[in-house]
């Protein structure tokens, strides 16, 4: 069997569970990528290990993110006979140090949303108002950066200043209350964004 249709089986098997599943498969899909498409019986733990270290040869959370996910997916493909046994590395380093949180002062943001609104290049994805209202909300909510760009028109309530986050962590859901002034600031992104715009329900907020 063939990579690819490897993990597109155990991706389905996982989601077939009633997971997301959606982390792991980045990390298979890359793996995939950086060894190609291969037979399961030709790849080699040398190559495991490349992936593993990155081009940098660096242990960071990353490494154990991709460990994690293969290491599910070796299992998965053992027990099935695809292969006789498993390539991921059993001993482990030591786990980088937890990054210590950071809180901006009202000053320092003050500079970020003074830089978010300044000229920006041509190739930015962003609008210098999308990013200024980004930084609002991850600053006024504490969300996470995929929890804030996944949110769609629908998640966000702004008659009751209620955000719905959707199977994030856990692969839960869960309500998020919005201050007066944050809640005034996305109010103005979206009559700035999407008055006059086709929309519909499902389209992203920022």
């Amino acid at each position: 069997m063939r990579l690819s249709a490897a993990i597109q089986e155990y991706v389905d098997y996982k989601r077939s569970l009633g997971m997301v599943y959606r982390d792991c498969t980045v990390r298979l899909i890359a793996f995939l990528r950086q060894i190609g498409d291969v037979e399961l019986a030709a790849i080699t733990a040398q190559q495991v290990r490349d992936y593993l270290n990155g081009t940098r040869g660096q242990v960071t959370r990353l490494w154990f993110s991709k460990h994690s996910a293969l290491v599910g997916f070796f299992r998965y493909a053992v027990s099935r006979r695809y292969l006789e046994c498993s390539l991921v590395p059993t001993t482990l380093p030591k786990k980088p140090s937890r990054l210590t949180p950071y809180l901006y002062s009202v000053d320092e943001m003050r500079r970020l949303l003074r830089a978010a609104d300044s000229i920006h290049p041509p190739g930015w994805l962003l609008e210098p108002h999308a990013v200024r209202t980004l930084l609002l909300l991850l600053y006024g909510t504490g969300l996470r950066i995929g929890e804030a760009v996944r949110l769609k028109l629908r998640d966000v309530d702004l008659a009751e200043n209620i955000l719905t986050i959707r199977e994030t962590k856990f692969f839960k859901s869960r309500l998020v209350p919005v201050g007066p002034d944050l809640a005034h600031a996305l109010q103005l992104y979206y009559e700035q964004q999407w008055h006059g715009r086709v929309h519909t329900p499902d389209s992203p907020f920022l």
